[in-house]
């Protein structure tokens, strides 16, 4: 398979990513908004307000790691699907590599904790680790895959300069 096609699987790719990162975002915000007390009805309770507060947190944390990772997939996927602007594409691959090292890993663990936490069944602990792997993992992979693809060198010749 030539290498323009693995570029734009790769930018294909990178759009269900960006999707993906889209829904999370959503879903994390829609979350804020649910765990929000109703008007007039605060938590009494010093643990009910400590568990709002780490709500807060997570959610937001889980919704500001994937508005981070959104742009950086479109434009990402954009530029590989096109096959152009390659340090670009190689760059953009290292920030999403970053992204899954440290927020989405970040994102990993508040996940993983508060499930293991509710749960502990050890079947449900074995999957609530996979699940909270795969958090930080598709996109390293993803950003892995791409900077192996971008550093094979094109096989088009180039055309010498006419004077």
């Amino acid at each position: 398979m030539p290498l323009s096609r693995w570029l734009q699987i790769l930018g294909i790719t990178h759009f269900i990513l960006a999707a993906l990162a889209s829904i999370g975002a959503v879903l994390a915000i829609a979350g804020i908004f649910w765990v929000a007390p109703i008007a007039g009805s605060t938590p009494e309770s010093a643990e009910a307000k400590f568990g709002n507060e780490v709500a807060y947190l997570t959610l937001g944390t889980v919704a500001a790691g994937f508005s981070l990772l959104l742009p950086i997939t479109i434009l990402l996927g954009n530029r590989l699907f096109y096959q152009r602007w390659r340090v670009f594409c190689i760059v953009m691959a290292g920030c999403e590599l970053l992204w899954g090292l440290f927020p989405g890993a970040i994102v990993a663990f508040i996940f993983f904790t508060e499930l293991t936490l509710q749960y502990s069944s050890t079947t449900a602990t074995i999957l609530i680790a996979a699940l909270s792997a795969a958090i930080p993992a598709i996109p390293i992979a993803l950003a892995i895959a791409t900077i192996i693809a971008l550093s094979i060198p094109s096989k088009t010749p180039r055309t010498p300069e006419s004077p």
